[in-house]
């Protein structure tokens, strides 16, 4: 095991919000948001979304929340991250610090360049906050049961970002019997379009559909993975397409090369079950279903697979979509035409709906969890 910062924590409970972590959020925000990390957007949004302003918005909103509660801090919080998106640790730690919780984090001992780097600015930001310091580990281990149930032992809300596997392998090691979990699985996240006029295929518009999905190749749980084609004209969705994979090209995205294996194994599974239309342009693999009952999630890759479904209506989406479904990214539907669509449905899956160009933006309400709220103990008083 490497401690990457520090080899022991204090378990102190600290108010919401304290003036040392907010100061220290101010100043890591500055060093993310600097010229010399331009070249990585995840760093970049990660430094955004801690803008001091943003941060008010968060408090403000967990003030209303619980303004008629009495809130206090679970204490320790252990995270295991996940491999496929650098940054998600960090966004988890901070909600549960920011709730005045101590923190151990477990990343994966295949730590990335950029995973390096922002371990690296937190370390050097950090070191002038000792409270803060004093109150945050991360290490980086192999698959050691003995080390996870240390950790585990220790803590009193144990967060799992995994695949399915890795939550029910870590699900059967002990916890404090006064611990609890949040889980975050894998998931399956799309984009219902509603196109009416070409002029909608602008380069603002395509910008905010490779953002939504080949941003971390796809591999992030909001990543969308399929297009659902709502009342659009196939001439529309051509045009689409051409626009699409030459703004892709442009942008020099470059593909594992275990993706097209992967890709080619996903598509026959799919043409052995369904009657299913394959093309594949520039390393992006375009299937075209029959139906909404041929989407299938637990087979695809991500880097550049596309499932696309023809349908009249959200509701025919969301009458199909389950449990392991997360974000839908809209285009073309109001705030009111979701609610209405929703509210006549009853879907059992789906967490997040958010407009095209958002899925990966983080939100403190994630896989149906408030989780600052959930990493905080409501003290019931009855006087």
């Amino acid at each position: 095991m490497i401690h990457l910062l520090n080899d022991k924590i204090s378990d102190e409970i600290v108010k919401p919000f304290d003036d040392e972590v907010l100061e220290f959020t101010h100043k890591l925000s500055l060093e993310l948001l600097s010229k010399k990390y331009k070249e990585f957007p995840e760093l970049i949004a990660l430094g955004f979304w801690l803008r001091d302003a943003h941060i008010k918005k968060l408090e403000q909103k967990f003030i209303k929340s619980t303004q008629d509660k009495l809130i206090q801090a679970r204490g320790v919080v252990f995270h295991i991250a996940p491999n496929n998106v650098d940054t998600i640790f960090l966004y988890s730690l901070l909600l549960s610090m920011f709730v005045g919780n101590s923190n151990i984090v477990r990343v994966s001992q295949n730590i990335t360049p950029q995973m390096q780097m922002l371990l690296d600015i937190l370390t050097k930001t950090i070191t002038t906050y000792k409270n803060v310091s004093k109150k945050m580990m991360i290490v980086s281990y192999g698959h050691d049961d003995k080390i996870t149930t240390k950790f585990s032992m220790m803590c009193d809300v144990r967060v799992i970002w995994g695949g399915d596997n890795t939550i029910s392998h870590i699900r059967k090691l002990p916890l404090k019997a006064t611990s609890t979990e949040l889980l975050f699985a894998n998931k399956f996240s799309l984009l219902a379009i509603k196109l009416k006029d070409k002029d909608e295929v602008t380069n603002n518009f395509l910008e905010k559909c490779y953002r939504d999905s080949i941003t971390f190749m796809q591999q992030a749980c909001s990543s969308v993975k399929a297009i659902c084609w709502i009342d659009t004209t196939q001439n529309l969705q051509d045009i689409f397409w051409e626009k699409f994979l030459k703004f892709i090209e442009e942008k020099e995205t470059i593909f594992d090369e275990k993706g097209s294996v992967d890709k080619l194994m996903a598509e026959i599974k799919l043409a052995l079950n369904h009657n299913v239309s394959i093309k594949n342009e520039n390393n992006i693999f375009k299937v075209k279903l029959p139906n909404i009952k041929a989407l299938e999630s637990k087979s695809h890759c991500g880097l550049g697979l596309f499932y696309e479904v023809d349908l009249q209506t959200l509701d025919e989406l969301l009458d199909k979509v389950d449990r392991g479904h997360q974000t839908l990214s809209v285009y073309g539907f109001t705030k009111e035409d979701i609610k209405k669509s929703f509210q006549t449905s009853k879907p059992k899956g789906i967490d997040r709906v958010v407009s095209l160009g958002k899925a990966m933006e983080f939100s403190p309400i994630w896989d149906g969890y408030d989780m600052m709220q959930s990493l905080c103990r409501v003290i019931d008083v009855d006087i």
